[in-house]
């Protein structure tokens, strides 16, 4: 078995579909095989050879639950220039994987749109990871065209939120470490006062409670 205990989802696949041209009775476990043997080449080339696949079916209306599991650090994100492109183009990778093995299942088995009962392409940490990210550059712009220091703080107060519950859920403690040297940087380019909205102005006292929240959100993507 695996050794899945360092490790978190980076990708993962949910079919389920009423097969139209796949015989269950007779081809299902040539399927089996030519399915398993699609979803481990495929994974090794977009997200690296040390990601492992799980791979579970339920015949009948057939399910197929494909999660891709490995460590951030596995995937090379750290070959790339800097951070931001490297966790840019991990993400597509991962999306383009699931959404692969997604349509090769339906292919496979003959389902049409109207033979779907359901289609999911997750991107597992990798999305949340690049979802934060994206939080912290709207923070970032925001501050600096001008916005209210209570909506930037509603904004920091959701990314930290995020970003807590993604580091509760990392296994593996140089994926915590590699996602915080990425991160920091760019809550640190986060500006120390906002510029306010045209016409108005933003009061002392949530300025201090803004600055507040951007140093705590700094300081929990600071490696111990």
């Amino acid at each position: 078995m695996a050794d899945y205990i360092n490790k978190n989802i980076l990708s993962q696949a949910y079919i389920h579909v009423e097969p139209q041209t796949l015989d269950l009775e007779n081809e299902f476990e040539e399927f089996k095989i030519y399915i398993e043997d699609f979803v481990k080449t495929r994974t090794s080339f977009y997200l690296g050879n040390d990601a492992t696949t799980k791979i579970e079916f339920e015949e009948g209306s057939l399910i197929a639950r494909i999660t891709v599991i490995g460590t951030l650090l596995g995937t090379g994100i750290c070959n790339y220039s800097d951070f931001r492109e490297g966790l840019k183009y991990i993400y597509q990778d991962s999306k383009r994987l699931a959404e692969y093995i997604v349509s090769e299942v339906q292919f496979n088995t003959g389902a049409k749109n109207q033979d779907v009962i359901r289609l999911e392409a997750r991107t597992g940490i990798i999305g949340s990871l690049n979802k934060i990210y994206l939080q912290l550059e709207n923070i970032k712009s925001s501050a600096e065209r001008g916005t209210s220091s209570d909506e930037l703080i509603e904004k920091i107060n959701k990314a930290q939120s995020d970003l807590e519950e993604l580091l509760i859920n990392l296994k593996n403690d140089e994926d915590i470490k590699l996602i915080k040297n990425g991160l920091i940087e760019a809550a640190k380019n986060i500006p120390q006062k906002p510029n306010p909205p045209k016409d108005r102005i933003n009061s002392h006292e949530s300025i201090i409670f803004y600055q507040r929240r951007r140093n705590q959100l700094i300081n929990l993507l600071k490696v111990n």
